[in-house]
């Protein structure tokens, strides 16, 4: 059964006062939520043995302008550039290896979802535009 919340910190006294098992959080992002309240909130604790994992891209939104245009062609130019030149890993690394070394996401069980929030336009078909930590040896 889903339920809803109010506001995003309800959602942390919700789920320690037991009104639900649990609600997702990235991986990246559930480090920083939890550190800030593990103090205040002790029974509250991070799930260590599975993984729900789903594709969740990063847009970049440029105005209609013919100057949004062009920037916009510019920044879809660099990434491809970084994307097929193989250092796109390498940034990723740098920001988020704490992250993946936490939670050794090979360890964990592991259950693949689609988004239905995404347009049929998204490129899921395509490995060149994903991270999936999954598929990856570690950090």
């Amino acid at each position: 059964q889903v339920m809803t919340g109010g506001n995003y910190e309800g959602l942390f006294n919700m789920v320690v006062s037991g009104r639900f098992d649990f609600f997702s959080r990235g991986m990246v992002e559930v480090i920083k939520e939890f550190d800030q309240r593990k103090e205040k909130m002790p029974d509250l604790q991070i799930e260590e043995t599975i993984c729900v994992y789903y594709p969740w891209p990063l847009y970049f939104y440029f105005p209609k302008t013919e100057e949004g245009k062009a920037l916009a062609a510019r920044v879809e130019e660099g990434l491809l550039q970084i994307f097929k030149g193989g250092s796109l890993e390498p940034v990723f690394l740098k920001y988020h290896r704490e992250a993946l070394a936490r939670f050794p996401l090979k360890d964990r069980k592991s259950f693949h979802r689609r988004n239905p929030l995404l347009s049929p336009e998204t490129p899921l078909d395509n490995p060149l535009f994903w991270y999936d930590p999954l598929e990856k040896t570690g950090p």
